[in-house]
């Protein structure tokens, strides 16, 4: 079964989507940006290959585990949003209502600079593998776990 996730931002006033991830029923992941003039998404097969694509021009990245065999942890390419694009709620998309699996809300308020949004494929029942990760990114981290897909999905979002 397809699952949706979203990542929403709030200044307090508005609440639009930032960010997407999406898996397929085949199992490949997608994740994207959802800001006006920033058409960038990255795409994680379930035969291992990583794409990224920018505009209409797509490059490989590199080949890892196919999904089916997951097994550890691994990091996928990390999104940076600055600051003076987030306070310019506008180039987000509004909520449409449309049911989606799961979400990250962010207030913006608590942000000094630019967001980082890093996206990892985690093993299931393997928590104990964020242990690094956690202090790696400790300035205003907030780690969300989707553990509705397989392998399970981790979110970080933090600045530096």
């Amino acid at each position: 079964m397809k699952k949706r996730f979203k990542v929403f931002v709030t200044d307090g006033e508005k609440i639009q989507q930032i960010f997407f991830i999406n898996q397929t029923e085949a199992g490949d992941f997608y994740f994207g940006l959802t800001i006006k003039g920033l058409n960038s998404k990255f795409s994680r097969h379930q035969s291992g290959k990583t794409h990224l694509k920018v505009e209409d021009n797509r490059h490989d990245l590199y080949e890892s585990q196919k999904i089916s065999e997951f097994r550890g942890i691994e990091h996928l390419p990390d999104f940076a949003i600055t600051k003076d694009v987030l306070e310019r709620l506008e180039s987000g998309i509004l909520y449409n209502g449309k049911k989606f699996d799961g979400s990250v809300f962010i207030d913006l308020r608590m942000y000094n600079n630019s967001i980082f949004v890093s996206p990892f494929l985690l093993e299931p029942d393997k928590m104990q593998m964020l242990a690094n990760l956690i202090e790696s990114l400790l300035k205003n981290l907030q780690i969300i776990i989707f553990t509705q897909t397989e392998p399970w999905i981790v979110l970080t979002v933090y600045e530096r």
